[in-house]
């Protein structure tokens, strides 16, 4: 039996998929690590992320299990990481009356009213935010705003240090088939490469490629992500702004030279192309009726549209599957990849070192994610 050329492939350089290699490199630094791209990393989803963790979590075990992953493992990452780009933010939380109860749920930490000096920081940075009638505003502690791209490459520079690890863009794979050894992965122009260990985290492109006699229903849909750059330069202390009745929220960005209104649009089944996502009437629609309601004064405001897609799942809950020995899918993560990356990736690494026989169809994530 031939050795394989890598002890794990990854396919896909998005957050999620430099977060399995980086995570892999930490538990296996012996592994020989391929991670392939068809275009040139963090140049997908990622970097189009508004790239914000929140403290509103889920009623699910597992999603809240992954965020707090997340959330520690990205603190340690400030710290060994030079120049990771991400910083602190205070979120509030402004909810209708009704909803205040199923909003504490979620939540990862307790709900407060503002305080006196959470009032004048909002009065001072966000002077044009209107809470509505019926609606109340809660802070739910500290989210963390990420600066995408920086991020994710700055983990990739990470990852490259090792002479073990290998990154290939521009390498689109067109199949992965199961050989003595593990998997041998075809990249168009007629190359190939073998590894022990496949990890699938394609994002919105899905499954571009075959993997030949085997189920690739991963149950995963592609929905349209869209928010607006506001032209408003606001200040490093602005708040988040959490409108989860609306689907909505106003942040600023990393750097504090704009204002992001990120919304829910209800395009489903697009194409990851860039020429063919638009803004539509009704993405048009729904920005102004929330600005008007939460912003009337930015109306006049010059805002630029920013619109991508992600892979969704039904229930909102990542997918990690197993479809074959040692051949995982992850992705669904439902426009939230940087909040759940480093999550996902100490699961998929879970999964790989279980041995096949004893692995079954993975129970325990599934329990995890149906809970």
């Amino acid at each position: 039996m031939h050795q394989c050329d890598f002890d794990l492939c990854i396919i896909g350089a998005g957050i999620i998929g430099i977060s399995v290699a980086y995570q892999a490199q930490q538990e296996h630094p012996e592994w020989k690590i391929l991670l392939l791209d068809q275009q040139e990393a963090a140049r997908g989803a990622t970097q189009y992320a508004a790239a914000l963790d929140s403290t509103i979590g889920s009623c699910n075990n597992f999603v809240r299990e992954i965020a707090t992953q997340s959330r520690n493992s990205y603190l340690e990452l400030k710290k060994t990481i030079k120049d990771f780009k991400m910083r602190a933010i205070p979120i509030f939380y402004a909810v209708g009356e009704d909803s205040v109860n199923r909003l504490q749920e979620k939540c990862l930490r307790e709900l407060s009213p503002l305080d006196s000096s959470q009032q004048a920081m909002l009065l001072e940075t966000s002077p044009w935010f209107n809470l509505p009638q019926n609606y109340e505003l809660f802070y739910g502690g500290d989210a963390t705003i990420f600066s995408p791209y920086n991020a994710a490459t700055s983990l990739l520079h990470a990852v490259k240090q090792s002479s073990k690890f290998t990154f290939l863009s521009k390498s689109k794979v067109t199949q992965i088939q199961q050989c003595d050894n593990g998997w041998l992965v075809g990249v168009a122009g007629n190359d190939s490469r073998t590894a022990a260990r496949c990890v699938i985290c394609t994002g919105p492109w899905e499954l571009p490629f075959t993997v030949k006699d085997l189920n690739l229903d991963v149950g995963t849909k592609v929905k349209k992500v869209v928010s607006y750059k506001i032209d408003r330069p606001t200040t490093l202390r602005m708040p988040t702004i959490y409108l989860p009745d609306d689907g909505a929220f106003f942040s600023p960005t990393y750097e504090a030279d704009r204002i992001i209104l990120s919304i829910t649009s209800p395009e489903w089944g697009c194409e990851p192309d860039l020429k063919q996502l638009k803004e539509k009437t009704f993405d048009v629609g729904i920005k102004q009726d929330l600005i008007q309601k939460f912003a009337p004064v930015l109306s006049a405001v010059q805002a630029e549209p920013v619109i991508f897609c992600d892979g969704y799942t039904d229930d909102r809950v990542p997918m990690i599957k197993k479809i074959a020995d040692h051949l995982i899918f992850t992705g669904g993560a439902s426009g939230r990849g940087f909040r759940f990356a480093p999550g996902i990736a100490k699961h998929v690494l879970g999964l790989l070192a279980c041995n096949p026989k004893e692995l079954g169809s993975h129970l325990e994530h599934e329990q995890l994610r149906n809970s």
